[in-house]
């Protein structure tokens, strides 16, 4: 596939991807479905246009969203994570040591884990959910939750991988051609 093919799908999942985390400045559901739904798109896009162009959508789609979106919570969790993990996720498969990708997916977990829960507490604060609870125990239950989340997604997107690889992704080639 040429280049200017390539930049041209890339700026279409930035497109669809912005345009799922904007969504949700008008509606007060969805936030956390939309960063992931926005995630799965540029995982789609980056099975037809490669990894490099999937993340510079990626880029584009979180930076635009970001500063268009009011709702900051959704283009930040996809900025930080749910944007750019389906792309490396490809990334670490490829590594043939099983521990070495454990290890580099709790890395992962860990440092995007800790800079979420440090940015939406610096933005929104403590949600009033959790206003009664000690206040040294709200980034620990943030953090938790972050993690269980981070299982639940990994989880998601490979059984999504096997059904998209299996059904989707030819119909998509052959129409692209």
């Amino acid at each position: 596939m040429k280049n200017t093919k390539r930049i041209a799908y890339g700026g279409i999942a930035a497109a669809l991807s912005a345009v799922m985390l904007i969504i949700t400045s008008y509606t007060s559901y969805g936030c956390y479905a939309a960063a992931i739904t926005a995630g799965i798109i540029n995982l789609c896009f980056s099975y037809v246009i490669g990894k490099r162009y999937a993340l510079m959508a990626f880029a584009a789609a979180g930076i635009a969203a970001f500063i268009m979106s009011t709702d900051k919570s959704g283009a930040l969790l996809y900025l930080l994570f749910t944007g750019y993990y389906p792309v490396v996720k490809e990334w670490i498969r490829d590594i043939n040591s099983r521990i070495l990708r454990t290890l580099i997916k709790v890395f992962i977990v860990l440092l995007s884990g800790a800079f979420c829960t440090i940015m939406l507490m610096a933005l929104f604060g403590v949600p009033s959910i959790l206003s009664g609870i000690n206040s040294e125990t709200v980034p620990v239950l943030i953090f938790a939750a972050y993690v269980c989340a981070f299982a639940a997604y990994d989880y998601a997107l490979i059984l999504f991988e096997k059904r998209y690889k299996a059904e989707i992704i030819n119909l998509i080639k052959k129409l692209l051609k």
